[in-house]
């Protein structure tokens, strides 16, 4: 019972004391408190006023620090330029490089198929226009295989019949050539028999020209036996003085056509001729068309299997062939007379093989 009427006591108690505390004591603790409030709100403003404005002097003197601007620069570089290199990163392989990936095969296939298109286009029309033409060239080409067998069995014939030319003109070349020789013979022997007749007519003019040039300059003795036609003994005399301009001298008294045309046999001896080559190929700077004159026509008389020069004839022949060859490459030289030197060369080549 006691327990009853002490709960219900305070039940009642505790419902009566929030009801005053809610109805009296929360007004006036509310109505105290407001002038309080309200300074400590205006303090509070005031104060964060001036931290507000002491952080922002603060920040402003910090900033218009060259060293921390540029750090607060370099860091914030550093920090952007990772974020937008990651961020490109991100885009350009989840967005643009799968986009690029499917436009590029979406392009290749189409210039894939269109190439196929194309390439089977112009092989269709090839293959239709090579039909054509082999249609319409194909009576050509029998025609052509035709003559072509025609050209051929033309020209079998052709070449039978320039052979069996050749063997007659060879043949009749050698029946030539062995005739030559035989008038060749014929004339020397009757060219001996004539020398033979003369012979004593001959000894005392040539005696008596002898005695007319002794004791005279060497230049007149030539001169007069060039007068008397002795040719031999004129060139020999110039040879032995080992004198190039003598030599030229008794070769401008008588042009080599009609010297080496005066008789046969050639009226200079072999050793005459072989020492006249030498010393004409000595120098073929001066005087270069008479010395080329003189040594075409000494060159096709000189006999190579002659026992008085064939042991010389070589050496000599060589120093010839070495001077025209350099003569030949000089520049500057008259075409007409490189081509007489290339003519020469040629023979003398022969000569020596």
């Amino acid at each position: 019972m006691t327990q009853c009427v002490t709960g219900a006591i305070k039940q009642k108690v505790d419902s009566a004391v929030r009801q005053e505390f809610k109805e009296h004591v929360v007004p006036l603790v509310t109505s105290r408190l407001k002038p309080l409030e309200g300074q400590i709100r205006h303090e509070m403003s005031a104060r964060i006023g001036d931290v507000e404005a002491a952080v922002k002097e603060s920040i402003t003197k910090t900033v218009g620090v060259k060293a921390v601007s540029e750090a607060v620069a370099h860091a914030l570089t550093q920090s952007l330029q990772q974020a937008m290199v990651a961020r490109y990163r991100e885009v350009f392989s989840g967005t643009a490089l799968p986009a690029f990936e499917r436009s590029t095969r979406e392009l290749l296939h189409q210039i894939n198929n269109t190439f196929s298109a194309g390439t089977k286009e112009y092989l269709q029309q090839m293959e239709s226009q090579g039909e054509r033409l082999r249609r319409q060239r194909e009576p050509l080409l029998q025609h052509l295989q035709t003559t072509v067998e025609a050209v051929r069995l033309s020209v079998d014939h052709v070449g039978n019949t320039v052979k069996e030319h050749h063997q007659r003109q060879e043949k009749s070349k050698q029946d030539e050539t062995a005739f030559l020789a035989q008038v060749r013979d014929e004339i020397r022997r009757s060219v001996a028999a004539c020398l033979e007749e003369h012979s004593a007519r001959v000894a005392t003019p040539v005696t008596s020209a002898g005695a007319a040039v002794s004791g005279q300059p060497l230049p007149q003795q030539i001169v007069q036996l060039m007068t008397f036609k002795q040719y031999n003994a004129a060139f020999q005399l110039a040879l032995s003085a080992s004198d190039l301009e003598l030599v030229m001298m008794t070769c401008e008294l008588v042009e080599p056509q009609q010297l080496f045309a005066e008789s046969p046999p050639c009226p200079l001896t072999q050793p005459v001729l072989l020492a006249l080559v030498q010393q004409l190929s000595a120098d073929l700077g001066k005087k270069t068309d008479l010395k080329c004159r003189y040594l075409e026509e000494a060159v096709m008389q000189i006999e190579s299997n002659h026992p008085s020069t064939r042991e010389h004839l070589r050496p000599v022949l060589t120093a010839l062939q070495t001077q025209l060859q350099a003569f030949i490459g000089q520049s500057g030289a008259p075409p007409q007379l490189v081509r007489s030197m290339r003519m020469l060369l040629m023979a003398v080549r022969s000569l020596a093989g």
